[in-house]
């Protein structure tokens, strides 16, 4: 098992699709889905839309946004997706409903703001927009504080006082 998921692994770096192809023939249905989302974990985003043929020959659109909701960058990639007619309007649909899609919307700081607060409000009827832009910008800011430079020690040392803190986290966020 720990093979196997080497070999994804490798096969998701290489981003080779006609490979991919030829590794998936050689699995039962009911393995391909666990052994796939392992490829796709390292598939990287430059390469994302030779994913666009392995959701249309799984008929399964949904591996769009579960790929966009694991990958950084992944999210800008969908939403130019999902703005563009390089899939149909059911696939879009279909990828809109899902969780994942979603969740993405909530945590993908890569994704513009304002479309994030948009796409949200289709979701969640009974947030005002303020509510929504505090909420995400709460978790924007949070997994701000939470990646690269220890703003939290810097401050609480005194190597950094909170305005410093402030105008650091204002670069890093729109």
């Amino acid at each position: 098992n720990d093979f196997r998921g080497a070999i994804a692994l490798k096969l998701g770096e290489a981003a080779d699709f006609a490979q991919l192809e030829r590794v998936r023939g050689n699995f039962d249905a009911k393995d391909w889905p666990n052994f796939r989302n392992s490829i796709l974990s390292t598939w990287p985003v430059e390469k994302a839309d030779d994913l666009l043929e392995l959701a249309r020959s799984e008929n399964n659109p949904g591996i769009l946004s579960y790929y966009a909701s694991r990958q950084e960058g992944g999210g800008k990639w969908l939403m130019d997706l999902l703005a563009s007619d390089r899939i149909d309007q059911a696939a879009k649909d279909a990828i809109m409903k899902r969780p994942d899609y979603q969740g993405m919307l909530r945590h993908g700081s890569d994704i513009d703001f304002d479309t994030r607060v948009e796409a949200l409000s289709n979701f969640e009827k009974g947030k005002t927009p303020e509510q929504l832009k505090l909420e995400i910008g709460a978790l924007d800011v949070t997994k701000a504080l939470n990646t690269g430079r220890d703003w939290r020690y810097a401050f609480r040392s005194g190597a950094l006082t909170a305005d410093e803190v402030y105008q650091g986290l204002a670069q890093q966020l729109p």
